[in-house]
């Protein structure tokens, strides 16, 4: 299992270069590599407040509202792994026009699918199946 961040909140922070959204992402994982993440935080580390086991993530990075982490060596930091949506995208560039477009598209749905709950389940009625005559929907029937 790897680190993964859920995103709890976002707010805007005010810096040196004018303003920044910033992306707070709550960690999960196993025990050994939350305390990776710990003792490289130090003195550093930050909480939720809603439930102090939990620690967090700052970033000025948002692709999903849950994604994988990993340690950077060179940045000597944790960061929101990117790699498989960096891959996804130079796919769709290599595949261009209509092709990399409906592919682009099939990429999209499945990463918005993944990170978001699962639809409720509706009533679905086909052309060919009638709703059940009620005293509510008598009047209703076209023929």
């Amino acid at each position: 299992m790897a680190l993964t961040a859920k995103k709890i909140r976002q707010y805007v922070k005010d810096g040196k270069n004018g303003k920044t959204d910033m992306f707070v992402y709550a960690l999960s994982g196993t025990e050994s590599e939350l305390q990776e993440y710990i003792d490289h935080k130090g003195e550093y580390i930050r909480w939720d407040d809603d439930n102090p086991t939990v620690p967090l993530l700052f970033t000025s990075v948002y692709v999903l509202d849950e994604m994988p982490v990993r340690f950077s060596v060179k940045q000597d930091r944790y960061i929101i792994d990117t790699n498989e949506i960096n891959s996804l995208k130079a796919q769709v560039k290599y595949f261009g026009g209509d092709l990399g477009e409906a592919y682009a598209n099939a990429v999209a749905n499945k990463l918005v699918s993944r990170n978001s709950p699962a639809p409720k389940q509706q009533k679905q009625l086909s052309l060919f199946q009638a709703e059940p005559e009620t005293a509510e929907n008598v009047d209703d029937i076209p023929f």
